[in-house]
């Protein structure tokens, strides 16, 4: 059974419209650059500015995913408006410009083509509106949810799996940002009563394990520590 939204459930640095939205005719992306002293947003009004934020790391991990997603919702809108073409090329020119700007995320990659493949069998035969019932906006927007709830009952799964593993008075090393998965293990343990601590490493060149992963588990109220990189090794050999 699949869930309407995990939000609720999550540090606010991890809803999605923290994480991306769609105001007017900007695609506004959540600036993790300058948290957790500027809560701000990359303004957005075309696929390549688009890219150019990812690519320069305006947001990292599960956050191009989403914000992958929600560029496909953004083309329908414009499509819709008459500022861009209404054609499948269209998706997939968008789509490819996103994955060549992190094309190590292969987790963004391989959820927006799945989008294209459900939208060409439709545009093959020109039957958006006489198949589904639906315009194209609508349309765009019910595969992209689908999607969102398909990761979000998975991180839900791994969040109880995780929580599975960890045992009271543990203390876990992590590095980066970890995010959904790792949020809803640490939040299910200590609603079970389980007492961890969380050494961050500061994850240079970028630092989101102390200013992203930090500024979660402050919200969330789970002891941590910052760590240098390089004393991960020797925390460990304590």
């Amino acid at each position: 059974r699949m869930i309407k939204s995990i939000d609720q459930l999550l540090p606010t640095i991890l809803q999605k419209e923290k994480i991306v939205k769609i105001e007017n005719n900007y695609l506004l992306i959540g600036d993790r650059r300058e948290l957790p002293f500027k809560n701000d947003y990359v303004k957005c009004s075309s696929i390549d500015e688009i890219a150019k934020a990812l690519k320069e790391m305006a947001t990292q991990g599960g956050g191009p995913l989403q914000v992958g997603l929600t560029t496909l919702n953004f083309v329908a809108q414009q499509i819709e408006k008459g500022k861009m073409a209404d054609s499948i090329n269209t998706f997939i020119k968008a789509v490819h410009t996103l994955v060549q700007a992190r094309p190590t995320n292969t987790t963004m990659a391989r959820s927006l083509y799945k989008v294209i493949d459900r939208l060409s069998m439709h545009y093959q035969c020109s039957l958006i509106a006489t198949v589904n019932d639906v315009d194209l906006v609508t349309f765009v927007n019910q595969i992209v949810t689908e999607l969102e709830h398909s990761f979000d009952n998975d991180y839900l799964k791994m969040g109880e799996y995780g929580s599975s593993l960890i045992e009271d008075g543990f203390s876990i090393l992590t590095t980066c940002f970890a995010e959904h998965s790792f949020m809803l293990s640490l939040m299910k343990a200590q609603k079970e009563g389980k007492k961890v601590e969380i050494y961050l490493n500061e994850t240079r060149p970028y630092f989101q394990g102390s200013r992203l992963t930090a500024f979660a588990l402050e919200e969330l109220g789970i002891d941590f520590h910052i760590i240098g990189d390089s004393a991960g090794s020797n925390l460990m050999n304590l």
